[in-house]
């Protein structure tokens, strides 16, 4: 079974999860929405996975978590800085204590080092004597980055974020601000449907005056 997965819970939301689909969200309401089975499995098709039947979505579970564990690395990882330092986890050959690694900097620079002393997190079973560690890197600037592991042959895109968006001052130190926000993408108008964003946004800005004279 696979780590985090209750006993009760379905090969579909387990697969679900693997591939990054949220059993739900909150929205603008504040009313919470379940992520139903039939919009996973319209989900996971448009990404290739055939997921219909619990019996499919347990065969590709299964295909998803050994393909897993044979890779050192995803394609792409996304991490925050902590503690100035970045955690990678990685999956590297049982008893591997020493990798080598070489960072290609989204501004040209080059970083290398030596991670020692790997801790192992969890090993495979399968038949692939494998172990997922954790591989530490110094702290990096935020951006889009390129991690090499030349001992394991990976590679993947490594994107270092703040983990959360702009906050206005004011905002960040818990002041209340008042204002309008506005999916621009979801506008509509009389004369687009919603893609032309620099003919709607002047419609909204003169909605906002005329409400805020009222």
């Amino acid at each position: 079974m696979a780590e985090g997965a209750s006993a009760s819970e379905t090969a579909l939301a387990r697969l679900a999860r693997r591939y990054g689909i949220e059993p739900g969200f909150r929205d603008a309401r504040g009313e919470d929405v379940v992520t139903s089975d039939a919009a996973n499995v319209r989900l996971l098709r448009a990404m290739g996975v055939e997921a219909d039947t619990e019996r499919k979505a347990a065969a590709a579970l299964e295909q998803a978590e050994r393909a897993a564990w044979a890779s050192a690395l995803p394609p792409v990882v996304v991490v925050r800085p902590e503690d100035d330092r970045c955690v990678v986890e990685i999956v590297a050959p049982a008893g591997t204590r020493r990798i080598a690694w070489r960072l290609e900097m989204e501004d040209g620079a080059e970083l290398r080092g030596t991670a020692e002393k790997l801790a192992p997190l969890r090993r495979t079973g399968g038949g692939l004597d494998r172990e997922q560690v954790q591989l530490l890197l110094p702290g990096l600037p935020w951006g889009y980055h390129r991690l090499h592991l030349p001992e394991l042959d990976a590679s993947a895109v490594l994107i270092v974020t703040p983990g959360k968006c702009w906050l206005p001052k004011g905002m960040e130190d818990g002041a209340g601000l008042w204002g309008i926000a506005a999916q621009l993408y979801l506008l509509r108008s009389e004369r687009n449907g919603g893609s032309a964003i620099s003919a709607t946004s002047p419609t909204l800005s003169r909605f906002r005056r005329r409400e805020a004279a009222t």
